[in-house]
């Protein structure tokens, strides 16, 4: 069952909107991003949520500031947008989760991973076609040690193929193309996706990483 509520933020009520999913005796804790033509609910849409859920995984997936359901003004840096980020992991409770970053996204979650060693908070991460992975060279992908799963999709010639083009100098990570998918390619095919999701945290499940 899906269930929802605000995070307040700096006297600021109902600033960040979000939907969970916490079944009994969790194994591990991820938290969706959106990308810029959507927000949480398409995530409990196309049944990500419940699928996880019913694997045994907590689920947060948040509305970014100025989407969907949050209040709170857009941060326009992406110095601000990393560290919104990782107030709202600690926020959130999530303990080493994996992030899950499509799109627009990339602003909030690449500057998160790239500051003050915060890739150490993350379990795993997930980038979809994320914007802005030029603004790091390739030393800072290839010193990253973070497991990672790249998605984009077949028909995503552009920021898909841009995005996978640096990405994969990240030393630990996974390739999965979903063929016959565009830029939003979870969506084009969601059964293609959630099986590479399954196949990734099952991977990272050998990997012990502190407590949930």
């Amino acid at each position: 069952m899906v269930s929802t509520g605000y995070l307040d933020i700096e006297g600021s009520k109902e600033a960040i909107f979000y939907r969970h999913v916490n079944p009994e005796n969790a194994k591990m804790s991820l938290l969706f991003l959106h990308g810029q033509a959507f927000k949480s609910k398409t995530w409990q849409d196309i049944g990500t949520l419940d699928f996880l859920s019913k694997k045994g995984y907590r689920v947060m997936a948040i509305d970014l500031p100025s989407f969907g359901n949050s209040k709170m003004k857009l941060p326009v840096s992406m110095k601000e947008r990393g560290e919104l980020l990782d107030k709202l992991i600690s926020l959130l409770e999530l303990h080493y989760p994996v992030l899950v970053a499509p799109s627009m996204s990339g602003s909030f979650a690449l500057p998160f991973i790239f500051s003050n060693d915060n890739a150490k908070k993350l379990r795993g991460f997930i980038p979809i076609a994320p914007v802005h992975t030029d603004q790091y060279k390739p030393e800072q992908y290839k010193s990253l040690k973070l497991k990672t799963m790249i998605v984009y999709g077949q028909d995503d010639k552009q920021l898909g193929l841009q995005s996978l083009e640096r990405l994969k100098n990240i030393p630990e990570r996974l390739i999965k193309r979903i063929d016959g998918a565009g830029h939003a390619c979870y969506m084009n095919n969601t059964a293609e996706f959630h099986s590479y999701l399954e196949e990734f945290l099952e991977s990272l499940e050998k990997t012990s990483v502190g407590k949930l």
